[in-house]
């Protein structure tokens, strides 16, 4: 089975730096739109899993058009609280911003979540839509969320040296892809059941799912 997971386009919000989490329910600016276009699209997916946020929602839509689209909470953005809305230029002399920003960006925002409860929050999803896809024999698996959502499921489930756990700024945000971008990986499991994703592949362009 392959997984696919995808990140929305662009919103005005994203283009103008501020942080946009589970709250602030934009649709895809103009340039988003043309993002999603470029991604390219495949007619042959039944089935997209999306976060029910509208970002999330257009971009399936133009990449996956034939699709039934199936929203789940669990796969909204992070929400990043007091910050969200806001951008780091106007937050530069914000005491909690800054302490947030020193640690990482893995602590908890305030009146928001930390990396870790998103991260449970999502991965709970994912491994249930891995586990129940696998069960009854489905040859693709496609996601489309944000970038928290690409980030929280290729560091938790992917082996080698970007897995090595949450709470690791560096490894988890390696992961990072931009809008439209996503990557392509091997499920697996282990004897326990434990889904993995191997030989992981940023994309750019749907292209592969046409060949």
């Amino acid at each position: 089975m392959q997984l696919i997971i995808l990140r929305h386009g662009r919103t005005q919000a994203n283009e103008d730096h501020l942080y946009v989490g589970a709250h602030l329910d934009l649709p895809l600016s103009a340039n988003g739109r043309r993002d999603a276009r470029a991604c390219g699209f495949c007619t042959d997916v039944e089935t997209v899993y999306v976060s029910p946020m509208l970002r999330a929602r257009e971009t399936a839509r133009i990449c996956f058009p034939k699709a039934h689209q199936v929203p789940l909470e669990a796969l909204r953005e992070m929400d990043f609280g007091e910050f969200e809305g806001r951008s780091a230029e106007s937050m530069a002399d914000d005491a909690a911003y800054r302490s947030w920003i020193d640690g990482w960006c893995i602590g908890t925002c305030p009146g928001g979540e930390d990396v870790s409860d998103f991260t449970a929050r999502v991965n709970a999803c994912v491994k249930r839509l891995l586990c129940e896809s696998a069960e009854k024999g489905t040859e693709r698996l496609v996601i489309a969320g944000h970038s928290g959502t690409v980030l929280a499921t290729m560091n938790s489930f992917t082996e080698g040296p970007n897995a090595e756990g949450v709470v690791n700024g560096k490894a988890y945000f390696e992961w990072l892809v931009g809008n439209a971008e996503g990557y392509h990986a091997q499920v697996q499991f282990d004897d326990d059941g434990t889904p993995r994703l191997a030989n992981p592949v940023h994309f750019t362009s749907l292209d592969f799912m046409n060949r």
